[in-house]
């Protein structure tokens, strides 16, 4: 495995990194010349196997929230990956979100939206209620 060296600086919310490199010698002369610190890590660490469901090239994972009608989709490109809820919506009075994988925003609306179609299809089944008001519905 390969290592880099990435010369930080900065402390706290100021905190940045002004460079990365391959040679421990030529980073630590940056650092000590402005001041910075130098931080080792492994490139390319050995992959975890739990992690291989999450490995897909090219999409990235969505929260969809649009109104009953289809209406005012909004679109949030999520970093937390361990949850999976991938085939449900979650239903309120007014609004349905849903989470999703896809290529783009434009593909992930349309996936809640055909998703939504199958919740209207049913008839707008309620499915298990929380204490905040949203109701889990499977798909």
């Amino acid at each position: 495995m390969t290592k880099v060296y990435l010369v930080e600086y900065g402390e706290y919310s100021d905190r940045g990194i002004s460079s990365v490199h391959t040679n421990r010698d030529e980073a630590n002369a940056i650092a000590r010349n402005d001041g910075s610190q130098v931080l080792e890590y492994e490139l390319d660490e050995p992959f975890d196997e739990n992690a291989r469901p999450y490995l897909r090239p090219g999409e990235y994972k969505y929260l969809v929230r649009m109104m009953h009608d289809g209406n005012r989709a909004s679109v949030i490109e999520e970093f937390d990956k361990t949850y999976n809820e991938a085939r449900c919506l979650w239903v309120n009075s007014q609004w349905i979100n849903g989470r999703c994988w896809a290529r783009s925003e434009g593909k992930a609306i349309k996936i809640i939206n055909d998703r939504r179609s199958g919740w209207l299809a049913a008839g707008k089944p309620n499915g298990v209620k929380g204490d905040d008001g949203w109701s889990k519905w499977e798909l």
